[in-house]
């Protein structure tokens, strides 16, 4: 019964690594680039002191800005991605093909039968995941290293991806044992999972624990955290009054791309920076407790795939 789950595996497995395939060559490739950028322009070391780097994240930005976004989307739906291919046709295949009625005349229980195709997938499920988790906290890593994408990892960094296409695999598995028909329960399952980890994340940002913390300094000084590898969330500007000030505000006030000359007009019209961070040690915690979530989501989903399998039609 193994080795026809196995065989049966295959298809799927074989997809799941194709799309790794391409994955990890766009993700090393522009990962390595930013890299030898940061580290050749000189940006690298100006972040990790503290000091004014206006006009150096300026250049990064424009080499590097319009890919950014595009491959962090791509990054963040390659787990949801596994786990539709995995999920959608495990068992939306069986019910298509008429193949269960084969396998539960057997020798096997339903429920043997159920429990072996879904401990099999799963398995195999993780190990992909974990594989595009590592890649994907690898990349990440690249833009926080220079303060730039921390949000994104935070949110999807470390054991997330792995919980994400979990709860990808769980929904799409469920249904398809609803639908029982390949492409629509794949269609079905990806919107669903999307609906579903927008809803989860919406409420992870609002009861997760920690919150994030704010720092208050002098605009023309460096940040007291610079080198602490924090997670900076957002930054912005007040005036010597409190109130909040847009960039905009700011660059009318002191106009010029950044230099001593700025640091000193801001410095006299006590304009104050703040900073909206995570500091570098809760970053685990973040991830866990996101990753706690979706797992106990996808749980429900499974135990409805499992009810829905074994109830008699």
């Amino acid at each position: 019964m193994t080795w026809v789950a196995w065989r049966q595996q295959r298809p799927s497995t074989v997809a799941a690594l194709a799309l790794l395939a391409v994955a990890g060559p766009v993700l090393l490739l522009s990962g390595w680039q930013v890299t030898s950028f940061a580290h050749d322009s000189g940006l690298a070391a100006c972040v990790a002191s503290g000091a004014d780097c206006q006009i150096l994240a300026e250049a990064f930005a424009n080499r590097y800005g319009p890919i950014l976004e595009p491959v962090s989307l791509f990054g963040a739906l390659l787990p949801v991605a596994l786990g539709v291919l995995f999920g959608g046709p495990l068992l939306a295949r069986e019910f298509e093909q008429g193949t269960h009625r084969l396998a539960w005349t057997q020798s096997v229980t339903r429920s043997h039968w159920l429990g072996i195709r879904l401990t099999m997938a799963t398995g195999v499920l993780v190990v992909v995941a974990a594989v595009a988790a590592l890649l994907l906290s690898w990349w990440w890593g690249r833009f926080d290293q220079l303060g730039i994408s921390s949000r994104a990892a935070l949110e999807r960094g470390g054991l997330v991806p792995v919980a994400t296409a979990m709860l990808a695999f769980a929904i799409a598995t469920a249904a398809g044992a609803l639908i029982r028909r390949v492409v629509p329960a794949l269609a079905v399952g990806l919107v669903a999972v999307l609906v579903v980890a927008a809803a989860l994340s919406l409420a992870a940002q609002s009861w997760l624990p920690p919150r994030p913390l704010t720092i208050t300094y002098p605009a023309g000084q460096p940040s007291p955290r610079a080198g602490l590898d924090d997670q900076v969330l957002s930054s912005g500007y007040r005036d010597r009054t409190g109130r909040d000030l847009s960039a905009q505000a700011v660059d009318r006030l002191c106009p010029g791309s950044g230099g001593q000359a700025v640091d000193r007009c801001l410095t006299a019209n006590g304009i104050q920076r703040v900073d909206r961070y995570q500091p570098a040690g809760r970053a685990w915690q973040l991830g866990l407790a996101r990753s706690a979530l979706y797992l106990v989501v996808a749980a429900l989903f499974l135990v409805l795939a499992w009810w829905r399998t074994l109830r008699p039609d």
